[in-house]
């Protein structure tokens, strides 16, 4: 008898461990490599619709990243304090900067069109899904960053972007507190800043007072790795532009 009592509660133990497994938080779908190299889209909706509207909403969201890479306008302002004077890449450290990326809003619907949803997760408060363009038009460019937090709690590019004669990289970041509640746009406001942040690499600063303004027409911009430091609660993205060499 105490031997099929000891059974019973090792394959009570196994089946707790088991369903424990099954429970665990799978990973942020922006850590998947091939959003790195551009050849898929990560988007991110807080938004309550279900089937095709849902599916609509992150199609569009995705044709927003693509409508970007195709040709924007950038404009970034930072303080002379925060600025980085002669650097290759802004840092972080610009969270009160302002940034402004203007692109062709008329293309969506048709780009939308064209695009397909790879990939969707459901999670508390948010849905995150990785798409693809059907036909893509783009240069990739082969990257390789870590996803693993250092002691600070992020990995080492935000604080470090890779550097290479084959692309510029900035990165941008904003606080969640920052989003008035709406944390489901966090990385669309952080990949707005990294996308301006890189008229800094291929633009000379307007110096007015105590700021200068980078301007700048983008081609091939996209955001290749993205985080969110749950400690301090801050969203990240890194934005590279591939050299026309």
């Amino acid at each position: 008898m105490r031997e099929k009592r000891l059974l019973g509660l090792v394959v009570s133990l196994c089946v707790l461990s088991c369903a424990f497994l099954a429970a665990k938080e799978p990973d942020p779908l922006y850590l998947e490599r091939n959003v790195m190299d551009g050849s898929e889209y990560f988007v991110q909706t807080g938004s309550g619709l279900m089937g095709r509207e849902l599916n609509y909403e992150l199609c569009l969201l995705a044709a927003r990243q693509i409508a970007i890479r195709k040709k924007a306008f950038v404009r970034y302002i930072v303080s002379d304090e925060t600025a980085v004077a002669g650097a290759s890449s802004i840092l972080p450290a610009e969270m009160n900067a302002s940034a402004l990326v203007d692109f062709d809003n008329d293309s969506l619907v048709f780009i939308a069109e064209n695009v397909e949803i790879n990939e969707i997760l459901k999670g508390d408060g948010a849905i995150q899904a990785l798409l693809q363009q059907a036909d893509s038009e783009f240069k990739h460019v082969s990257l390789s960053v870590s996803t693993r937090a250092g002691n600070d709690g992020n990995p080492g590019w935000v604080t470090k972007p890779p550097r290479s004669s084959r692309y510029s990289a900035s990165v941008g970041a904003i606080r969640a507190a920052d989003l008035t509640g709406n944390t489901a746009i966090g990385f669309q406001s952080s990949d707005t800043m990294a996308i301006a942040a890189l008229a800094a690499c291929v633009s000379e600063p307007v110096v007015s007072g105590g700021t200068r303004m980078y301007e700048a027409e983008l081609v091939g911009a996209y955001v290749a790795a993205r985080w969110y430091n749950a400690k301090d609660q801050t969203f990240y993205s890194l934005g590279i532009l591939p050299s026309n060499k």
